[in-house]
C-alpha cells in the first residue's frame, strides 16, 4: 500500500482518509495533511528553506481511534496558541494496549509568519471516525470542523 492522504471537501467539514504501511504513519499523515489543508502548500516545498523547531509531544487515549483524534487537536492547539505549523513529526513511540493508545512524538515547527493560513479547522471530531488495519496497510478516516 502507498502512504499518502486524500482530502475531502464537506459544507462545514473536512475529512481526511490516511494511508501507511504503520499506524505510525498514519499519524504523519496526518499531521501533513492537516498542514497541506491549512496552508495549500506541500510541507516539505514550505520546509525547504526555514529553520524548524522541534517540540516533544505525549498523548494517552482510549483507543489508536480516539488518539489520532487528541493528535490533530494538538496541532490545530499549537497552531493557535504557539503560532506555529507542525509541517512533519517523528513518531517515537506508539503503544497500543486493550483500553489504552499512548504516543510519544517529536513535531517539527515552522513559525506562522506572514503565511496565514488559508483555512482554519476548529477540531478533529469522532463522527466517522476509524483507524485499521487492512490487507495493505493501515486506513484511517477522521472528519474535523471547519
Amino acid at each position: 500500500m502507498k502512504s499518502g492522504f486524500v482530502a475531502k471537501s464537506h459544507t462545514a467539514d473536512c475529512s481526511f482518509e490516511l494511508y501507511g504501511q504503520t499506524p505510525e504513519e498514519i499519524f504523519v499523515q496526518a499531521a501533513r495533511a492537516i498542514f497541506h489543508e491549512m496552508t495549500e502548500s506541500d510541507p516539505d516545498e514550505f520546509a525547504r528553506h526555514r529553520q524548524p523547531t522541534y517540540e516533544e509531544v505525549e498523548l494517552h487515549a482510549r483507543s489508536l481511534a480516539w488518539l489520532l483524534v487528541d493528535w490533530l487537536n494538538e496541532i490545530i492547539y499549537r497552531y493557535e496558541t504557539h503560532g506555529v505549523y507542525v509541517v512533519d513529526a517523528q513518531i517515537e513511540e506508539l503503544h497500543v494496549g486493550e483500553d489504552e493508545a499512548r504516543l510519544r512524538a517529536r513535531l517539527v515547527c515552522l513559525p506562522v509568519g506572514e503565511h496565514s493560513a488559508q483555512l482554519q479547522f476548529k477540531a478533529a471530531t469522532y463522527h466517522d471516525l476509524r483507524f485499521e488495519q487492512t490487507p495493505d496497510g493501515w486506513v484511517a478516516e477522521v472528519v474535523l470542523d471547519v
